[in-house]
């Protein structure tokens, strides 16, 4: 899984495996943003792995949400 941090300029600046890696933008299907879980397509660029996205969204809020319990 690739996890896609920010864009700065040329490239993506991504997650995977727990290494950062830069990926060049052109290789990015044009809706991917940055949070985004990315796959690689049948067309050969990396397309937003919808279901994984909201998962770690979800996850993500959640942990947010305890932490700020009162």
């Amino acid at each position: 899984m690739i996890l896609v941090n920010r864009f700065e300029g040329e490239y993506a600046v991504c997650e995977e495996n727990g290494s950062i890696i830069n990926v060049d933008v052109r290789l990015f299907g044009e809706n991917v943003c940055e949070g985004d879980a990315v796959v690689m397509s049948t067309r050969g660029v990396y397309e937003t792995d919808e279901g994984l996205t909201n998962a770690l969204k979800d996850k993500a809020r959640t942990l947010s949400e305890r932490l700020f319990e009162e």
